[in-house]
C-alpha cells in the first residue's frame, strides 16, 4: 500500500517505518496518523517479526504539524475530541502491537512525540538525540491521555 507521509520497507523479518516529511521535521499530521495506522496493520499481517520506527532527515519527529495545530484552533469541540481520540488510537496501537517494536530515535523528538518512543519495547537513540516533553501541556497531550 502506498503511503504519502512515510516509507514502509519490509525485508525478511524486519519491517521499517520511516516518517518521511523531513521538510517539516516529520511533524505529525492527520494524514501521517492514518498512514501509520495502515502501516502497522500491514506489518501485523505479514511475515515481519519486528517493527522499527524511525524518521527521515535530522529529526525523529517535531511534534504536531503547525498547520494542523492552526486548523485545530478553528475546529469545533467535537472535532477537537476526534483529533485527540485519533492520536490516542495511534499510541494505543503502538503500545499494544503484537510484534516487538523498536523506536530508532534519530535527532529531535519534541512535545507529544517525545512520548511516542516510550510506547515501543525498545528505544535506540542517535548519539545526540533531543527530546523535549515539557511542551506537552500546551499540546493536545493531556486531552489525548483521557482516552488512552
Amino acid at each position: 500500500m502506498p503511503y504519502s507521509t512515510l516509507k514502509l520497507e519490509i525485508s525478511a523479518d524486519i519491517a521499517t517505518i520511516t516518517l518521511n516529511r523531513p521538510e517539516k521535521r516529520n511533524a505529525i499530521s492527520t494524514k501521517m496518523i492514518n498512514d501509520l495506522m495502515g502501516a502497522f496493520a500491514e506489518i501485523e499481517t505479514n511475515s515481519a517479526r519486528v517493527a522499527i520506527l524511525t524518521g527521515e532527515g535530522k529529526a525523529f519527529c517535531s511534534g504536531i504539524d503547525l498547520a494542523a495545530l492552526k486548523a485545530i484552533a478553528a475546529q469545533s469541540p467535537e472535532e477537537n475530541l476526534e483529533d485527540a481520540r485519533r492520536f490516542a488510537r495511534l499510541l494505543r496501537r503502538i503500545w499494544s502491537f503484537p510484534k516487538p517494536t523498536i523506536a530508532a530515535v534519530n535527532g529531535a523528538a519534541i512535545a507529544v512525540d517525545a512520548a511516542s518512543p516510550h510506547f515501543a519495547i525498545s528505544r535506540w537513540r542517535s548519539p545526540k538525540p533531543r527530546s523535549d516533553i515539557r511542551r506537552c501541556a500546551s499540546d493536545s497531550f493531556p486531552q489525548m491521555w483521557r482516552y488512552f
